[in-house]
This record gives structure tokens, C-alpha cells and sequence, in this order.
């Protein structure tokens, strides 16, 4: 080969040696540029992640120094600053509530001078943040000397009117040299969600409060309604037993004026017995004691004890009882004394609150694995925005009100207490002016 033509190889080799070394070059350049881009979508990342997870309430349930202690944490993990603060001031004082990375001579220089601290004093007075990140200004170099640190940023923690102190995070120049803009901007969003949830601290401990003394008032009502209860109904029991001594006297019933009298005050024990019998149960639904009792009971016999003992009264009312409950059914689990009552508090609200020559309805039937019982009465209805509260306890619709002032609201709360008891469901349809049915679904399984 021609010399000439080594050397022009040589060189042409030495050109492209010198070429991929600056490919080489470019290319780490570019890698480490690439890895500066990746460490902050990754820091950008986690702060994204961090504000997701405060939002879904990680602080729920947790006092103010439990909130504070994770606040610092989370703003040093996240933020691979150095360490992170909470000061607080209560009247004159301040004091260092939590702190969390931080050096003995740091915590140390907070508690003996957060007091005397101008710039810090007078910043938690205007509710202001500090930021120490590209400035030399004396406040600046006044929080890097307190906090013994080259960078400072301290966000308030403040929720409406209410200020409850400042999140300060600290770091050194030489260990961290990653830091910008939006490590400021996550300091502040974590300031912000510290503060909601202190005060959703603080309000879930104001509910919580106010919740036991709810709870306390509501075991001595129950309390007191189950012993009045039980002390009344033995001398009512007397008051019956003597009134039916009187009715069954032919003397008396010789005195047409005495009789009447004797028989309204008869009507007006048996009324007070079931409201005293009424508000003894609700004490027992409400302390779980309700008495449930179930046997193999044939629901045709309930319903027809029902009907008979209401021709009285419907007679009086001059409204017409209308059964059919002859459908074939098989027996049920039942306690037939509490789905009697229940039952009997729908059939006499309909016969109640009907109109003159009006007529109550009683079907029975099976639908599918279910039982099923239909009252319907001709009585005022009841308007469309009570239908949701009729089975609320002392609940009672304007049109029974009109009709009959001195109700108690209570029969159809129990009602729905005991067929829920027996694993079924009563619902109601009714408009104003037009029939009303209650429909009570029985599983056959029960």
C-alpha cells in the first residue's frame, strides 16, 4: 500500500475514533440530562401521588399531634429535603410542635428562641409564608441562621379564619442540589391539606361529644319510657279489671247515665294500656329486646281473630270490613302475638281514619316464595311528601292529625319494627283523597 494512502487511512480512522468519542460524550450528556428530566417527573410524581392520598383523608380519625408528625414526615420523604417542622404559637408563646429529621442543636435553637424570633414572629402575625429559596434578603439569611440550614420554606396552616401554625421545611445546599419551584408549591398544598384535616380532626371530636351526650339523653329517655311503662300497667290493669267488674253489674246497667260514663272511662284505660303497651315496645325495639317468639303459625286464624274482634269497631264507625283470606298458604314462622299487634295496627288505622260509610279491605295471597297481605281503607289518603315518613317514630300525617288530634304516631313504627323482626317488608301506597293500601311481604322460608 502507498504511504500516501496509510496516512489518509489513519487519519480517515482517527477522525471517526474522534467522532464516536463525541457521539460518546453526547450521548452521556443526553443520559444525564435524560436522568435530571426523570428525577423530576419522578419527584412531580410522588407529589401528585402524596396530594391524592392526603385528599382521600389519611389524617381521618387522628389527633393534631399525629396530623403534624406525618405532615413532616411526608414533606421530608417526598421532598428528600433534610428536615421539617410544625411551630405553633398558643396566646404569646410559640412552641415547636413536631419536628422530624432534624438535628439536637436544631430543635434545641427552635425551643430557646422561636420566641424572639422577629421574622418568624411577624410572619405567623399576617398569616404570610416565608421562602428562603433564591434569596439573600436579611429575613432570608435570618431563617437560614435559626433554622441552621441553608434553605427554609414555611407554609401557614391556616383553614378559613382559623390559624393553626406553620409547616417549615429545611434543606442543606451541598446534600441537595434538586430543588425548585414546585417543591415550594407542594409545601403549600400540604400546608393546606394539614390544615382540613385538623379541622376535620377538631370537628369530628366536637360530633363525637356531642354524640355520646346524644347517646346518654337517648339511654335515659328509653330508660325512664321502660320503667314508666312497667309501673303503669299494673295499676291500668286494676283500672280495667275494676271498670269490667262495673259493666258486668245489672244495677249499674239499670242507671243508663252511670253505664255510659262507666263504659267511656272503660274505652279511655284501654287506650291509655295500649299506648303505655305501645311506648314499652319501642323502648324494646330500641334497646334490641323486642320479644320475638316464632312458631309454626297458620295465618288465615290471625287474620280472622283480626276481623273479628274489629266488627266493633268498624260497626261503630260505620265501616265495612271486606276479607279475602281464604287463599291456600302454607303455615308460617310467625310470633303470632307480635304479628297480631302488627297486623292490628294497620287494620284499625284503617277503620280509624275512613270515611263514613266507608270500607276496609283485607286480601291474602301468595306470590311466588312470598306471602303477601293487602289492607286497603277509603279513609282521606295521605299526601305524596309523607308517604317516606309514615313508618318514623311519632310521625303522623296532616290528615290523621285533622281526624284525630290525640294519636301518638307510634303504631305504624312498630308495625314495620316487627315485620322487619320477621325477616319481611311493608310498604304503602296512597295519594290525598283517594284509597290507601299497605302491603306486607312475607318470605314463606321464615
Amino acid at each position: 500500500m502507498p504511504k500516501e494512502s496509510y496516512e489518509s487511512l489513519t487519519a480517515h480512522i482517527q477522525e471517526q475514533e474522534l467522532a464516536l468519542e463525541d457521539a460518546r460524550r453526547a450521548t452521556r450528556a443526553a443520559e444525564h440530562q435524560l436522568k435530571g428530566v426523570q428525577a423530576v417527573a419522578d419527584k412531580r410524581l410522588i407529589h401528585v401521588k402524596t396530594m391524592q392520598t392526603l385528599n382521600l383523608g389519611i389524617f381521618s380519625g387522628l389527633d393534631d399531634a399525629d396530623i403534624y408528625k406525618l405532615a413532616t414526615q411526608s414533606a421530608v420523604m417526598q421532598l428528600k429535603w433534610d428536615s421539617a417542622f410544625v411551630l405553633s404559637f398558643q396566646g404569646s408563646r410559640g412552641e415547636l410542635k413536631a419536628a422530624y429529621q432534624a438535628t439536637e442543636l436544631q430543635v434545641q435553637h427552635i425551643k430557646d428562641y422561636l420566641d424572639s424570633n422577629e421574622v418568624i414572629r411577624g410572619a405567623y402575625g399576617q398569616h404570610i409564608a416565608l421562602n428562603t429559596y433564591n434569596s439573600t434578603d436579611s429575613a432570608a439569611l435570618n431563617l437560614r441562621s435559626f433554622f441552621h440550614t441553608d434553605e427554609v420554606v414555611a407554609m401557614p396552616i391556616l383553614f378559613g379564619d382559623q390559624f393553626y401554625g406553620y409547616i417549615v421545611v429545611c434543606a442543606h445546599t451541598k446534600r441537595n442540589d434538586a430543588r425548585g419551584p414546585e417543591d415550594v408549591e407542594f409545601v403549600a398544598t400540604l400546608a393546606s391539606q394539614v390544615a382540613h384535616a385538623v379541622q376535620n380532626t377538631t370537628s369530628f371530636s366536637t360530633l363525637e361529644q356531642q354524640n355520646a351526650k346524644l347517646r346518654q339523653l337517648d339511654e335515659l329517655k328509653n330508660s325512664f319510657i321502660s320503667i314508666t311503662s312497667h309501673q303503669l300497667r299494673t295499676p291500668l290493669s286494676i283500672i280495667k279489671w275494676i271498670l269490667s267488674i262495673l259493666q258486668g253489674d245489672e244495677k249499674i246497667k239499670d242507671m243508663p247515665e252511670q253505664y255510659k260514663l262507666i263504659e267511656q272511662a272503660y274505652v279511655s284505660n284501654e287506650r291509655l294500656i295500649h299506648v303505655v303497651n305501645d311506648l314499652l315496645n319501642v323502648s324494646r325495639i330500641q334497646e334490641g329486646k323486642l320479644p320475638h317468639n316464632p312458631q309454626l303459625t297458620d295465618i288465615h286464624i290471625i287474620l280472622r281473630d283480626l276481623i273479628s274482634g274489629a266488627e266493633r269497631l268498624a260497626e261503630s264507625k260505620q265501616v265495612t270490613i271486606m276479607a279475602h283470606i281464604d287463599a291456600p298458604l302454607p303455615n308460617l314462622q310467625l310470633d303470632p302475638i307480635l304479628f297480631k299487634e302488627a297486623l292490628q295496627n294497620v287494620i284499625d288505622n284503617g277503620i280509624d281514619y275512613n270515611r263514613e260509610n266507608g270500607w276496609v279491605r283485607i286480601e291474602l295471597s301468595q306470590e311466588n316464595e312470598s306471602v303477601v297481605v293487602k289492607i286497603t281503607n277509603t279513609g282521606e289518603g295521605i299526601a305524596a311528601e309523607e308517604i317516606s315518613s309514615i313508618f318514623n317514630q311519632f310521625f303522623r300525617s296532616q290528615s290523621a292529625v285533622k281526624l284525630h288530634p290525640n294519636g301518638n304516631g307510634l303504631g305504624l313504627y312498630l308495625t314495620k319494627a316487627i315485620i322487619q323482626q320477621h325477616k319481611g317488608e311493608i310498604t304503602c301506597q296512597s295519594e290525598l283523597g283517594k284509597d290507601t293500601t299497605f302491603t306486607i311481604t312475607l318470605p314463606i322460608t321464615v
